[in-house]
C-alpha cells in the first residue's frame, strides 16, 4: 500500500512540474544567430551552427533561429515579423521562430528575398515541419539550411530524413516506466486544461472601455510597460501616417490614369484610414495636453491608438493587391514612363520662374513670412533629378525586356515627381496669399476701426474695454504698416494679429450689443478665423507631406488635431457661432504650431551617410537625399540609425546593410516582410 502511495505521489509531483505555464515570449531584438530559450538543441548546437555558417558562406543567406516556449498572446507570423523588424534583418536574412509548447512555427523574409513564396512554402512543408513534428529541433534547422541552399541553386527541397522517435516499451516487473507514462499523461492533461482555462478566461474577459474588444495583437501589446507601449504607439502612428499619405498620392496617380470612378474604392479606403488615424492622433494630442492620467487610463488610451493605427493600416493592406492589379504598372510601364518624362520636363521649366517668385517674395516680405517655402525650388529640383535617374533606370529595364524590374523605379519616380509639383504649387499659393493679404487687411481694418470707435465710446463706463482697446489699436497700427508699400513686411502675420485683436475686442463688446448685431459680428469674425485656419493648415500639410521622412509624431498629431477642429468649426458654423469660432481659432493656432514643430524636425534632420547609390542604368541616383527627406524611399528611414534592413516592395539596390525601395499603396504589412508558418 505504501509503495502505491509513493508511486501516486511521484506521479502527481511530476504532473504538477510538467503542467506549469509556458513562459510566453514577447518579440525582441536578436543578439545572436541562435536564440534557444528552451534548450532545444542540447548537444547539437555545434552541428546547427556549422550548417548556418555553411549557408551564409556558400549562398550568402543568413538564417536566424529562435526557439521559445510560447508565442502566447499573438499569432506566430506576427510575432516573427515583429522580431525580424526589431532585429533589423535585411534582404538576405531569414528568420525561423518555433514555439515548442504551442506546437507552432513561422518564418519571415524580406519582400525581395531571393526565394518565392511557393519555394519557401515547399521548404517549410517538406523539410522543416516534418522534423518539428518529431521534436527533432536541431534537424529542422539543419534540414532548412540544406533545402534553402538546394532551392537557391535551382534544385528542389528534399523531405526531411528524420526518423520517428519510438517510445520505449515497459519491461515486465518494473513499475517506474508506467509511473512516468501516467505522470506524463497527467501532466499533458493538466497543461491542456490550464491553457484552455486561461484562454477561456481571456475570451470571457470584458472588453476595454475604448476598444470594444481588443484584437489578438493588442493582447501582446498590453503586456508592455507604459513607456515601451508609448514608444510603440508613436512609431506605429508615424509609419501608418506615411502609409496613408503615400497611398493617397498613389490613388491620385490612379485617378489620373484611369479616372475617378475606377479609383473610387481605393480612395474610399484611404479616406476611412485617414479617419481612423485622425482619431488616433486626437488621442495622442489628449495625452500630450491633458493633466497626467493614471497608469490604467494611459495604457487604455495607448492601446486604442495602436488599435486605430492597425485598423487604418490593415484596411490599406487589404486593398494593396487589387490596387496593383488596377494600375497594372508592369504592362503600362512604357506609356507611363513616357508621360512621366513629359511631366518632369514641364516641372523643370517651372523651376526658374519659381526661383524668381521666391527671390521676389524674399525681397518684399520678412523672412518669417516665407520661412515655410524658402527651400522649395531646391527641394523640387532634387526630386526631379531623382525622378530622371529612376526613369532612365526603368527605361533600361523595359528595353531589356524586364518590365517587372522597371516597376520599382517607376513608382519611385512618380512619387518624387508628385512631390516636386506639390513643392512648386505651395510656393505659388503662398505668393498669391501674400498678394491678397493687403486687400484682406484693408477689409479687416474697416471692421476693427468700427469696433475701436464703439469701444472708445463705451470705455468711460466699462473699464473691461481698456486692455482689448489698447491691443486692437496696436494691431491696427501694425496692420497699416504691413499694408504699406515698404519692404520687409509680414502681412499674413499682421493680418492674423489684427484678427486676433479684433476678436478679443468683439468679446469685450458683446454685452453692449443687441442680438442681431452680435450675430453679424460673430459671423464676420468666424469667416476671418476660418480663412486664417484654412491657409495655415494648407501650409503645414504641404510642408509635412513633402518632408515627411524627417517629420516625427508631434507635428503630425498637431496637424491632425488642427484639421479636426477646423472641420468641426465648418460643420458648426450654421448652428453655434461661438463654439465654431473657438474651434476655428484653436485650429489656426495648432496649424501654426504644427508647422513650427515640423520645421524643427527638418532643421535637426541628417541624411543617412550611405555614399553613392548605384542604379541599374549606371551612374548614381541623383537627388537621393531629397528623396529620403520626402519619404519617397521611406523604408530607408526606418530601423537603427535611420536605416532599415527589411525593405519595401521595391527592388532597387541596397547599401549600409539596408535595403531601400519606393513607398507604394498599402499599409505597414505590404511595405515590410513576407513569410508563412503553421502548426506541427
Amino acid at each position: 500500500m505504501r509503495s502505491r502511495l509513493l508511486v501516486l505521489a511521484a506521479s502527481v509531483l511530476l504532473a504538477l512540474a510538467l503542467a506549469g505555464p509556458a513562459l510566453a515570449a514577447q518579440p525582441f531584438r536578436l543578439n545572436d544567430q541562435i536564440t534557444d530559450q528552451v534548450d532545444a538543441f542540447g548537444g547539437r548546437e555545434a552541428e546547427v551552427r556549422a550548417a548556418l555558417d555553411t549557408l551564409r558562406r556558400e549562398d550568402n543567406v543568413q538564417l536566424w533561429i529562435v526557439y521559445v516556449d510560447s508565442f502566447e498572446g499573438t499569432n506566430a507570423k506576427e510575432w516573427t515579423d515583429e522580431t525580424a523588424r526589431l532585429s533589423d534583418l535585411g534582404l538576405n536574412d531569414m528568420l525561423l521562430a518555433v514555439a515548442t509548447e504551442d506546437r507552432a512555427y513561422a518564418y519571415s523574409v524580406d519582400q525581395d528575398f531571393p526565394l518565392s513564396a511557393s519555394q519557401l512554402a515547399e521548404v517549410a512543408t517538406n523539410t522543416v515541419e516534418p522534423a518539428l513534428a518529431e521534436d527533432d529541433w536541431a534537424g529542422a534547422v539543419v534540414g532548412a539550411t540544406t533545402a534553402v541552399s538546394q532551392t537557391l541553386r535551382g534544385g528542389q527541397a528534399t523531405p526531411s530524413a528524420t526518423s520517428p522517435v519510438e517510445p520505449a516499451s515497459p519491461k515486465g516487473g518494473s513499475v517506474w516506466p508506467w509511473v512516468l507514462l501516467v505522470g506524463l499523461g497527467a501532466a499533458a492533461v493538466a497543461g491542456l486544461l490550464w491553457r484552455r482555462s486561461r484562454r477561456g478566461r481571456a475570451a470571457q474577459a470584458p472588453a476595454g472601455p475604448m476598444s470594444g474588444g481588443a484584437p489578438i495583437a493588442e493582447t501582446a501589446h498590453s503586456a508592455l510597460p507604459t513607456k515601451e507601449l508609448s514608444q510603440k504607439a508613436a512609431r506605429l502612428l508615424v509609419e501608418t501616417d506615411d502609409a496613408v499619405k503615400t497611398s493617397e498620392q498613389e490613388v491620385g496617380f490612379g485617378e489620373a490614369q484611369f479616372g475617378a470612378e475606377l479609383a473610387a474604392p481605393f480612395a474610399a479606403a484611404v479616406e476611412a484610414s485617414k479617419a481612423d488615424l485622425a482619431k488616433a492622433f486626437q488621442l495622442q494630442q489628449q495625452l500630450t495636453d491633458a493633466r497626467p492620467e493614471d497608469e490604467a487610463t494611459r495604457q487604455e488610451t495607448l492601446l486604442e491608438m495602436i488599435r486605430l493605427a492597425d485598423m487604418a493600416s490593415d484596411r490599406l493592406d487589404a486593398e494593396s493587391a487589387k490596387f496593383d492589379q488596377f494600375r497594372d504598372l508592369e504592362r503600362n510601364a512604357p506609356q507611363l514612363l513616357a508621360a512621366l518624362e513629359q511631366k518632369i520636363e514641364a516641372l523643370a521649366r517651372r523651376l526658374p520662374q519659381s526661383q524668381a517668385i521666391l527671390t521676389d517674395l524674399q525681397g518684399t516680405y520678412a523672412p518669417t513670412a516665407v520661412a515655410g517655402v524658402t527651400d522649395n525650388p531646391k527641394q523640387a529640383e532634387e526630386r526631379l533629378e531623382f525622378s530622371r535617374s529612376h526613369v532612365a533606370a526603368a527605361q533600361a529595364d523595359v528595353a531589356a525586356g524586364n518590365a517587372g524590374m522597371a516597376v520599382a523605379d517607376l513608382v519611385a519616380a512618380e512619387g518624387a515627381t508628385g512631390q516636386a509639383a506639390q513643392l512648386l504649387d505651395a510656393l505659388d499659393r503662398l505668393g498669391s496669399d501674400l498678394a491678397q493679404a493687403g486687400d484682406k487687411i484693408r477689409a479687416a481694418l474697416e471692421e476693427t476701426e468700427r469696433d475701436l470707435t464703439e469701444a472708445r465710446a463705451l470705455s468711460a463706463t466699462d473699464l473691461t474695454l481698456a486692455a482689448p482697446t489698447t491691443e486692437a489699436a496696436a494691431a491696427v497700427a501694425l496692420a497699416r504698416e504691413a499694408a504699406s508699400s515698404e519692404g520687409g513686411r509680414d502681412p499674413l502675420s499682421a493680418l492674423r494679429r489684427l484678427e486676433e485683436a479684433d476678436l478679443a475686442l468683439e468679446r469685450a463688446l458683446v454685452n453692449a450689443r443687441d442680438a442681431e448685431q452680435k450675430r453679424k459680428r460673430a459671423r464676420a469674425s468666424l469667416e476671418q478665423a476660418l480663412a486664417a485656419g484654412r491657409a495655415d493648415i494648407a501650409a503645414a500639410e504641404d510642408f509635412i507631406a513633402t518632408r515627411r521622412g524627417a517629420i516625427g509624431g508631434r507635428a503630425r498629431a498637431e496637424l491632425a488635431e488642427a484639421t479636426r477642429l477646423y472641420q468641426k468649426a465648418l460643420a458648426g458654423q450654421s448652428s453655434d457661432f461661438a463654439t465654431a469660432l473657438r474651434d476655428a481659432e484653436a485650429a489656426d493656432t495648432l496649424a501654426q504650431q504644427a508647422l513650427r514643430s515640423a520645421q524643427g524636425d527638418v532643421s535637426g534632420y541628417q541624411v543617412p551617410s550611405a555614399g553613392p547609390v548605384p542604379s541599374a542604368a549606371g551612374g548614381d541616383l541623383g537627388g537621393f537625399a531629397g528623396a529620403l527627406l520626402g519619404g519617397v524611399l521611406i523604408e530607408v528611414l526606418r530601423g537603427a540609425g535611420g536605416m532599415m534592413g527589411g525593405g519595401g516592395r521595391g527592388r532597387r539596390g541596397s547599401f549600409g546593410g539596408g535595403h531601400f525601395g519606393p513607398a507604394s499603396f498599402g499599409g505597414r504589412g505590404t511595405r515590410g516582410r513576407r513569410g508563412g508558418g503553421g502548426r506541427f
